[in-house]
């Protein structure tokens, strides 16, 4: 990036497309890369009589073209849903849950504190790719 008021360079790319002077287009931005960069107008800084002019990456990291290997729900806890769940268990009648052998009251148990969780604790959907950490 400089400033080529007279002249320009015809191998590498220009970035800058709009005037950035009244109508004029003194600035310019050059790169060998074709399609690295996005040219934005910003408003003029202090008492200029240009255009600011910003260059934003376009690049594009490699594990975001790649779909991600999985896709998992987790519960997002936090003390509110602790406490709310705490109240949910406290209330429940644990005689109830115990009646039968201990198999069934094994899956009982487990399916009242499964449902408790399911309908109390928000959850979220995060993208698992092979590259994560």
């Amino acid at each position: 990036m400089g400033d080529f008021n007279h002249g320009s360079l015809s191998s590498p790319h220009q970035y800058v497309d709009f005037p950035t002077r009244g109508e004029n287009q003194h600035d310019l931005a050059y790169c060998n890369l074709a399609d690295s960069f996005k040219a934005h107008k910003l408003p003029p800084l202090a008492s200029s009589d240009h255009y600011a002019v910003e260059l934003r990456s376009i690049y594009i990291t490699r594990h975001k073209l790649k779909k991600p290997a999985k896709v998992v729900t987790k519960h997002m806890w936090d003390e509110e849903c602790l406490e709310k769940l705490k109240c949910e268990l406290e209330t429940t009648d644990g005689g109830l849950l115990l009646e039968g052998d201990v198999n069934s009251a094994a899956e009982l148990i487990t399916d009242n504190f499964n449902f408790l969780i399911i309908t109390n604790i928000p959850t979220k959907q995060v993208k698992i790719r092979a590259d994560n950490k």
